[in-house]
């Protein structure tokens, strides 16, 4: 009777095993359908969602956002091309991507009943020499608080205006944090984000390494896309630029690939699953250096989910994420 009794309990624990996979691998599939690329380690996608479901913990998540940036006309006397702008409340383009984020919870909670704790992370530490680029770089302290103040101001009209659907479903509000606040708690986890930009810039300069190889791919990404122009790669001084900043970004995603997942796990103790990024941009090159970075040192889950990230000044496009949200 009792090795009944077991039996039973195993086929009973193997069925609903079953169940909670078929219901990730809708919503896997629901998700890889809506993202605008292909999704970075899936597999890993689907492992933190099965831990978070176990466990029954929110699913972790890292957006990472840049200041709205104002292309000028023509250049100023220093050769500075862009200009920063504070998000206002009223921008279309900023209240479409939150309401694609709130999309994204209702389907994850509609299909296999979790909840996601995602952390905004709002870029406000501008790469070294920013100031021959930018007009006002000095002023991203006070543009990059009057932008958060903003975001949270759409996010509470956006939650007024649902009618009381976000408490009903338990819909958790992004949690939004200057990337300047991140950096400068890493000391308690014994990680200095800047430092280690510093130890991938220095990396990425030898021609054996793996980093090496990583910027010289990108590199060449850059020299066939149409955003860097013909002429950007004939003068010395232009090539030089575009070589830095690449082996910038290089490295400061690599960092962040590592440092933000143990930062959003130390921040909140209640995180069970490795946090999983969601893509900073709907360029192909972006997105491309973004998986290759986040995984150069250890896998990373990347989903290239939204159509309004970025582009802050821009008209908002459609997607199938605020389709979710105006259909409940």
């Amino acid at each position: 009777m009792e090795n009944m009794k077991n039996t039973n309990l195993q086929n009973s624990q193997r069925e609903s095993d079953s169940n909670k996979d078929s219901e990730l691998f809708a919503w896997l599939n629901i998700l890889q359908q809506n993202s605008v690329a292909e999704i970075t380690n899936p597999d890993l996608v689907f492992k933190a969602a099965s831990i978070s479901k176990t466990s029954n913990t929110p699913l972790p998540l890292i957006l990472t956002l840049c200041p709205a940036v104002f292309n000028l006309n023509f250049p100023t006397q220093k050769g500075q091309t862009r200009e920063l702008v504070p998000i206002d409340p009223n921008n279309l383009r900023v209240k479409s991507l939150f309401e694609e984020i709130f999309g994204f919870q209702i389907l994850l909670k509609d299909t296999i009943g979790l909840n996601i704790e995602l952390f905004l992370i709002f870029g406000d530490l501008l790469e070294s020499g920013s100031e021959k680029m930018i007009t006002n770089s000095n002023e991203i302290g006070t543009i990059s608080q009057t932008s958060i103040k903003s975001m949270r101001e759409i996010i509470i009209n956006l939650d007024q205006n649902s009618n009381g659907l976000f408490q009903k479903m338990g819909i958790m509000a992004p949690k939004i944090r200057l990337q300047s606040g991140i950096s400068q708690q890493g000391g308690k986890i014994h990680l200095n984000r800047e430092q280690m930009i510093n130890q991938f810039k220095v990396a990425i300069l030898d021609p054996n390494s793996d980093h090496f190889a990583l910027w010289s791919k990108h590199l060449k990404l850059a020299r066939k896309d149409a955003k860097f122009t013909e002429t950007s790669w004939q003068g010395q001084k232009s090539a030089e630029t575009i070589w830095d900043r690449m082996r910038f970004l290089i490295a400061e995603l690599t960092t962040d690939g590592i440092f933000l997942p143990e930062m959003i796990k130390h921040l909140n103790r209640n995180v069970v699953a490795e946090p999983i990024f969601l893509a900073s941009s709907t360029r192909d090159a972006t997105l491309k250096m973004e998986a290759d970075c986040f995984s150069s040192e250890s896998p990373r889950a990347l989903i290239p989910a939204f159509r309004n990230i970025g582009k802050w000044l821009e008209s908002p496009e459609s997607s199938p994420w605020i389709d979710i949200l105006r259909n409940v």
